[in-house]
């Protein structure tokens, strides 16, 4: 089924897509119904709320987090429509690139290549994390096209999320429409950056009886064969098809109302990038696919009580197929997974300023038995353990009457996890006071914990290293846990937003692969420390027209005193973002990146790097624009490191045009 649906998206949008063709970029500003980002005034604009910290709306002042919020006109301004480009200039975030997959790093803190597993992925409210290594889908098999809002939330979360939400938590909220009526919106693309070619488009549509929408992306592009590492026979094989496809049904009124359906389905495939175990090879080839589909049910029992649950089912597979360096040997395997999770939540409004959050939690996941080829010799991978957590929650909130109000929230979460014969359990706290000086002026203290438990990758890779290693020991996996204390004045009112964090976080049995000997999963011996501090300001001239601009430093240290490898020590953002300024029909862009060095174990920095993109979006007509995307003006280039040394080339000067068609809503 999964294959059926991607092989229609490859043949739809191969349909007038040749490679290397040129098509004019539409990132219009347009006054649409679903879009009612488009339509704030200034002061609505400056104070939109935020549910990822606490599931209630609150401004991002009074929230007990640190977030960064962009909405779809954000999003449509900046033209950057996957989570790693978001990241890249979000405070206290960036990505990086490695084996052919963008990854995060929060706080000086990354996992890198196919681990990308230490952020919990929210859409509508559903966790989307694919099942394997629960890795996050921050690259362009989730366009952020049909979002309309998009909360970075930094630091740990598990006493309301649970494991996985450990360095933080990305909630995407999709765009619904707003009034009867249906919505149609598309947005084609082709660039220079080798040949990518990209295609989204929204349908969005309301009745007597409920909403709906179908959501859907492409995109491809050639492989860069950049040099690796300075070395002409190794280069980089990066190349990428995906499809994205989201459909949603909600029922308003009639015996199903509160009900809603939802069904996702991602698949990215393409090269393994700059290395494998210190080669590349064209042949060599990877692809992820996530299928999910859930049910949700939310009512009000009495005024104040409201109960809210879902219901999901995920399939995954991961599968690549690759080469010794001889090009000769080869070795492949193409697992597939499936997941079970049921939620059940009252909040109950105590009064005006308090309410409480109950819930429990059960997910329940597993890695099929399959043969694999290693080494060119075909073997049974046993059936992973299955991974059961069960949690319990409860989140207390209250304003005591002090100065202008005193907000408190107390959390705590409580997961049994059970592998096999290994199971463990973690009490998880939380604790935030914000104090508010005056109607603008809030002082945040937080202090949070966190648990990513094994998960069906790691528990597999090391019961198929063990039945090949039958007398070498390998130890029992243990969860790993984070701490982290924040302290944030923040100031917002209808023009500025200004914060300042200071956090220091402690991580202990770190999860990592063990290259050294068999390529086991071990907890590490060593912990890490990380003391840093994150700038934030945005300031809006006018309700057309705004600047950001946000720092973010993270120092980071084993209890061997060694520095952690390839985090960017410091960082900036300056942007101006701007729509329909004076009447004109333009709307766009200009975002200046700049990474001050990398960290390497020894303390020596290496790399870094200043870029400047410009997007810009015109109307050519009522509902056409045409617009163009320009990065990394200056063209020169720069290198990601890799161990401490510069390995991979960034990105060169490229464009990206295109052309969207947002005609508004049909009554």
């Amino acid at each position: 089924m999964a294959d059926r649906i991607a092989r229609v998206g490859w043949q739809v949008t191969g349909l007038g897509f040749t490679r290397g063709a040129l098509i004019w970029l539409v990132s219009c500003w347009c006054r649409a119904e679903p879009t009612d980002f488009f339509d704030l005034s200034l002061q609505e604009l400056a104070e939109v709320k935020v549910t990822v910290a606490s599931k209630q709306q609150e401004r991002i002042a009074d929230a007990p987090g640190s977030i960064t919020s962009y909405s779809q006109r954000d999003i449509q301004e900046l033209g950057y429509y996957n989570l790693a480009d978001l990241a890249n200039i979000t405070p206290g975030y960036s990505s990086y690139t490695s084996i052919g997959e963008n990854t995060l790093e929060t706080r000086g803190q990354k996992a890198s290549g196919f681990d990308n597993n230490r952020h919990l992925l929210l859409l509508d409210g559903i966790p989307i994390n694919h099942i394997r290594a629960y890795s996050v889908q921050s690259d362009n098999h989730l366009p952020l096209y049909f979002a309309k809002q998009v909360d970075f939330l930094r630091g740990p979360a598990s006493a309301l999320y649970g494991v996985s939400a450990f360095y933080g938590v990305i909630d995407i909220e999709p765009l619904e429409q707003q009034t009867q009526g249906s919505h149609f919106s598309a947005r084609a693309s082709a660039g220079s950056q080798d040949g990518e070619k990209r295609l989204v488009s929204n349908y969005l549509f309301r009745n007597t009886v409920g909403s709906g929408g179908v959501r859907f992306g492409y995109y491809d592009k050639s492989a860069s064969e950049d040099v690796v590492a300075g070395d002409a026979g190794h280069l980089n094989y990066d190349d990428q098809q995906s499809v994205f496809l989201y459909g949603s049904w909600q029922w308003d009124q009639g015996p199903l109302e509160g009900v809603r359906l939802g069904t996702l389905y991602l698949k990215k495939e393409g090269g393994l990038g700059d290395f494998w175990a210190d080669y590349s090879s064209e042949d060599n080839e990877i692809s992820w696919e996530t299928l999910v589909t859930y049910v949700k049910y939310q009512t009000a029992l009495t005024k104040a009580l409201q109960f809210n649950s879902h219901l999901k089912y995920a399939y995954a597979t991961e599968a690549s197929t690759f080469y010794d360096a001889t090009e000769t040997v080869r070795s492949q395997y193409d697992y597939p997974f499936h997941s079970y999770e049921g939620q059940a939540e009252l909040d109950w409004r105590l009064g005006s300023d308090s309410n409480l959050i109950a819930g429990v939690n059960y997910d329940t996941r597993y890695g099929e038995s399959e043969w694999v080829e290693a080494s060119g010799v075909s073997r049974l991978t046993p059936r992973t353990p299955d991974v059961d957590t069960l949690s319990l929650y409860t989140q207390f909130k209250t304003t005591l009457p002090l100065l202008e109000g005193t907000l408190i929230t107390l959390g705590a979460r409580e997961d049994k996890g059970e592998a096999g014969s290994d199971t463990y359990s973690k009490l998880s706290p939380r604790l935030a006071v914000v104090q508010r000086f005056t109607n603008h002026f809030n002082l945040k203290l937080m202090y949070g914990e966190a648990l990513r438990g094994p998960s069906v990758k790691e528990l597999g890779v090391n019961d198929e290293v063990r039945a090949e290693n039958p007398a070498i020991d390998i130890a029992d996996l243990q969860p790993e846990q984070v701490k982290t204390f924040e302290v944030a004045p923040v100031f917002q009112s209808n023009k500025w937003l200004l914060s300042l964090t200071y956090f220091e976080t402690h991580t202990e049995e770190y999860l990592g692969r063990n290259w050294a000997s068999l390529g086991e999963y071990v907890n590490s011996a060593d912990d890490v420390d990380v003391r840093g501090w994150e700038l934030e300001a945005q300031y809006h001239l006018n309700s057309n027209t705004k600047w950001f601009f946000n720092s973010s430093r993270a120092e980071s240290k084993t209890s061997a005193t060694h520095n952690l490898s390839d985090v960017p020590d410091a960082k900036a953002n300056l942007g101006l973002m701007w729509g329909g300024v004076s009447g004109l029909p333009l709307s766009g862009s200009v975002v200046g990146r700049w990474v001050n060095e990398y960290s390497t174990p020894s303390g020596d920095g290496v790399g870094g790097f200043t870029v400047l993109d410009l997007n810009l979006n015109y109307m050519i007509a009522p509902s056409t624009s045409v617009g163009l995307q320009l990065r990394n003006l200056f063209g020169k280039e720069y290198y990601l490191p890799l161990a401490g040394t510069e390995h991979l080339p960034m990105p060169g000067a490229s464009f990206l045009a295109s052309i969207e068609y947002h005609p508004g809503r049909v009554d």
